[in-house]
């Protein structure tokens, strides 16, 4: 009873996080991702309510769920958030009951159950990235081996001749007519990957097994900005060593391969400073920023505008939207919710220098919110709930090592 339930509880974290990060829509189409979602969704929410409501005792004995009243408070909180991110109004049914039934159980899971499911979710991410690295360099060839290409439904990346490479594995982004190109794999964007990948490395303290190396290579062959920054973000406070040997690397690779077209353009010319920021920094438009400076000297700057910047047609993914959203109130009740969710799960560490690592993790969560603001989501709730859980295990485990040796 005690495995099952555990393993049962692990794999159905894992496959809906992994599943809420899939896009699937050059390969399945727009209804094809939705029926998907839906199907998961589903159920994922009856085998939820199914597990709590015949097994709820067995399950607390065996501590695979744990009930502690800082858990409620955390469910108290993110109810307020809901309210204040206006999800709880008519028409949010099926996205309330996706990322409430979640959240209840991320909650409500123990850090070994937790452990094991970002263990899952880890295995299903690099084996999704893993056919798209070798589809990369056939495409360096110029030999895709399937597919064409499609334009993409979502209004923003049709408005930036954004095309995708539709191939059995997986797919790739193209901009125009440019033969230069990104892995995204299953993904939404690059960016999924690059972030993504830039967690579970954190998480597992950058060693490199064989998961993460192939996590690893999808994160450069990405070219994701995101992934350079939340790396030496971790990298600085946690492994300083262990940067400046990858920032040696990177540096002489930069310096052999500069005149390089695909490295000037993805990697040197996003990297430019100038008056108007980093260059590699597209995440809004002026038109979006002109509506977001009149919001802020108006009376919605406290609970949001009545229609969201995606409702209005602004296409943009900055950390300014959660306050054009939701306003500072919503804002203030995301934040606290993720700071309160990240203490439950972090429980006492075998070393000091591992619960440094573990602070530096949701530094680096919250960081990720500048490009990637839909926090309050199946995915980004799990990676810092499992990872900080993953990170509390392994760290117990090793000094456990060491006390026995």
């Amino acid at each position: 009873m005690k495995v099952n339930a555990q393993q049962t509880l692990a794999l159905l974290l894992a496959t809906l996080a992994i599943t809420g990060m899939m896009y699937l829509v050059p390969i399945a189409g727009i209804e094809g991702r939705r029926a998907l979602n839906v199907i998961v969704l589903t159920l994922g929410t009856c085998i939820t309510f199914i597990l709590l409501a015949f097994s709820f005792t067995d399950m607390r004995r065996a501590r695979i769920i744990r009930l502690e009243y800082s858990g409620m408070l955390v469910l108290a909180v993110f109810i307020v958030t809901l309210y204040l991110m206006h999800l709880l109004s008519a028409g949010k049914v099926t996205e309330l009951l996706k990322i409430s039934s979640f959240v209840l159980l991320l909650v409500l899971a123990s850090e070994k159950t937790l452990w094991q499911s970002f263990g899952y979710f880890r295995f299903a991410f690099a084996l999704i990235v893993a056919p798209s690295i070798v589809l990369y360099f056939f495409n360096l060839l110029g030999t895709p081996p399937f597919g064409g290409f499609e334009v993409p439904t979502h209004e923003g990346k049709v408005e930036s001749g954004m095309r995708y490479g539709n191939y059995l594995f997986g797919f790739m982004i193209f901009k125009g007519g440019e033969s230069i190109h990104r892995l995204s794999a299953l993904f939404d964007e690059p960016g999924v990957v690059g972030t993504y990948a830039a967690f579970l490395l954190a998480a597992t303290r950058f060693k490199m097994d064989a998961q993460n190396v192939i996590i690893f290579i999808a994160a450069i062959l990405s070219w994701s900005l995101a992934f350079i920054v939340l790396a030496v973000i971790y990298l600085l406070f946690a492994r300083p060593r262990l940067l400046f040997i990858l920032l040696l690397i990177l540096g002489a690779l930069v310096f052999l391969a500069a005149d390089n077209p695909i490295v000037q353009k993805l990697l040197i010319n996003r990297l430019l400073i100038s008056d108007e920021g980093v260059s590699g920094d597209n995440r809004t438009t002026i038109w979006f920023d002109l509506k977001f400076i009149e919001l802020l000297f108006s009376s919605k700057i406290y609970f949001g505008n009545t229609e969201t910047a995606y409702q209005l047609g602004y296409y943009v993914s900055s950390w300014k939207t959660l306050i054009f959203d939701y306003g500072l109130a919503g804002l203030t009740s995301i934040l606290l919710f993720i700071v309160m969710l990240f203490r439950l799960k972090k429980k006492k560490f075998g070393s000091p220098k591992d619960a440094k690592g573990c602070y530096v993790f949701l530094f680096m969560f919250l960081a990720s919110i500048y490009q990637r603001p839909g926090v309050v989501d199946v995915a980004p709730l799990f990676i810092l709930a499992a990872g900080v859980s993953f990170m509390v295990i392994e760290s117990n485990k090793k000094e456990l090592k060491l006390a026995v040796s």
